[in-house]
């Protein structure tokens, strides 16, 4: 954030879903005014490939003055445990 933008503020959160996920959201203000969205460079595609090989995902928003991105993965676990019930 501090190499592409002019950012004031930041807000970084960490949250898990309902879904069992981990999502981390990182919101700035610092998006020049001139800026066309053409910059380029290989670290948010580097970062959505290596997300997508966990079953991730991410999501980035440019608004008037601001950016948001949002990585998403889902959290590693037991495997699904099968019920059985017996009638008596």
């Amino acid at each position: 954030m501090l190499r592409h933008s002019e950012a004031r503020r930041c807000v970084i959160r960490l949250t898990v879903g309902v879904d069992a996920s981990v999502v981390l959201s990182v919101d700035n203000d610092g998006v020049p005014e001139d800026n066309d969205g053409s910059a380029s460079g290989s670290g948010l595609s580097g970062l959505g490939e290596r997300l997508a090989a966990l079953n991730g995902t991410l999501v980035t928003e440019s608004r008037a003055g601001g950016f948001r991105l949002t990585a998403g993965v889902p959290l590693p676990g037991p495997s699904p445990q099968r019920l059985e019930v017996a009638a008596v």
